[in-house]
């Protein structure tokens, strides 16, 4: 846990920038994000550079736990710090050269991950999972029907959650149709109100006047939110098996009582559109946090949403 002067919101948006600004690669900013491009004299990430390398002697880092200093135990803070100063001086070399531009993601290691990651979805570390037979199958499937946690409140989140969660349901409704004659959709899909759960999305609007982006009601955050608790629970028995998402819309369509719009049931296109994220999430912690006991159906869920 890091212990900065800045407040959370900005300190996520600090390093939010940091990584765009050692990632970019295309010559002019993407999706309005001005650091999310190549390194050129007129461009930005100098200037943000000298600022973060000016606040990095400053960060602290305590576990959690016990509230200990364990600063000098991590490295990355200090790695950080040679990179940002190791690119400055490439540049100023490569300006002498005549090079305009500096294409920032080719400095960094990502093309190796994608490389041990393609070799990995080949088989290397899997761990297939026993066959099971249809008895089984079913077996398994009533337990989770039986162990779906209790759905969640709003008010039983803690706010840093909130605002990752606002932020991913905007985006999520800002993918699905909505009717422009239902004003009952409108209702349920969208916040009438900025609370404070919506203070990191309001972070990442490209305008100071206009508002960009989507800002979801707290019936879609709490959809999505129920919907990661579950997904995890069921894909700890199920995640191995074929057909993973319509087998798991069955077990969730049987405990779920909507409170969306009767006519157009705008959740049910959020459910669709969620699991894939969920899913890949999933596969992805689990990866990260045991990698030699995923089944093969676990890599092949990668696969599909990775390689797609």
């Amino acid at each position: 846990m890091f212990q900065t002067e800045a407040l959370p919101a900005e300190f996520v948006e600090l390093i939010d920038n940091l990584f765009d600004s050692l990632n970019g690669w295309t010559t002019l900013p993407k999706h309005g994000k001005v650091y999310n491009c190549c390194l050129q004299d007129n461009s930005p990430h100098l200037a943000l550079w000298n600022k973060v390398l000016s606040q990095l002697p400053k960060w602290e880092l305590f576990d959690k736990g016990t509230g200990k200093n364990v600063t000098n135990i991590y490295h990355f803070v200090k790695g950080w710090e040679i990179s940002i100063r190791s690119i400055i001086a490439l540049w100023n070399t490569l300006k002498v050269e005549g090079l305009k531009y500096l294409n920032l993601r080719n400095l960094n290691q990502d093309s190796v991950e994608n490389l041990f990651c393609q070799i990995r979805q080949h088989g290397v570390l899997s761990n297939t999972a026993p066959t099971k037979n249809k008895e089984d199958e079913n077996e398994d499937f009533q337990k989770i029907t039986e162990c779906i946690p209790e759905w969640k409140d709003l008010e039983k989140l803690n706010t840093n959650a909130c605002q990752a969660l606002s932020y991913v349901s905007g985006y999520i409704v800002k993918k699905i149709h909505i009717p422009d004659d239902c004003s009952q959709c409108r209702v349920h899909l969208f916040a009438t109100e900025q609370l404070q759960h919506y203070l990191f999305t309001s972070f990442k609007e490209y305008s100071l006047t206009i508002d960009a982006l989507t800002y979801p009601s707290n019936q879609v955050i709490m959809l999505v939110q129920n919907l990661y608790n579950i997904m995890y629970k069921f894909c700890d028995v199920n995640g191995h098996k074929s057909k993973l998402e319509s087998t798991f819309k069955e077990a969730f369509f049987k405990n779920y009582v909507s409170t969306f719009c009767s006519l157009h049931r705008c959740d049910n296109i959020i459910v669709d559109k969620t699991l894939p994220f969920l899913i890949f999430k999933y596969v992805k912690d689990k990866l990260k946090k045991k990698p030699w006991q995923l089944s093969s159906g676990h890599y092949g869920k990668i696969k599909h949403f990775t390689v797609a």
